[in-house]
């Protein structure tokens, strides 16, 4: 996926391969540069579901495809393996953060609050979990 319209955020493009069970798998790094924490480098290999909405089906039809450059990052700061220490609430953030850039209109920005208290409310007991 190229995010060509913020270089300055989205420093690489999200490369991802398909794995299976709904999983993908970061092919080459991901790197992003947050406001909040500074630069993230999101390593190849790491797994990902993408955006985690709800299968009801106006909500996902609505959320499904807009998160994917916010929700690698996301996962990756929630798993376990992760090499950065932030806790919880700094990778909601930054998930809320990378979506406001890339959906900036009052609009957009009302659903991006609403997929963020999705993430807070939906996330503790998928942080830092051991496989």
């Amino acid at each position: 996926m190229k995010i060509t319209n913020l270089p300055d955020i989205f420093l690489t493009d999200l490369v991802l391969r398909w794995v299976a069970d709904g999983k993908w798998a970061v092919h080459e790094p991901f790197i992003i540069n947050s406001k909040i924490v500074g630069r993230i480098e999101v390593t190849v290999g790491t797994l990902t579901d993408g955006p985690s909405i709800p299968k009801i089906p106006v909500l996902y039809e609505k959320f499904r495809d807009r998160a994917w450059p916010a929700a690698v990052p996301h996962d990756f700061g929630y798993d376990d393996d992760c090499p950065y220490d932030f806790p919880r609430e700094v990778w909601d953030d930054v998930f809320h953060e990378l979506m406001d850039a890339l959906y900036p209109g009052w609009i957009d920005r009302i659903r991006n609050d609403e997929e963020w208290a999705g993430v807070r409310l939906g996330g503790e007991s998928h942080f830092r979990v051991e496989d």
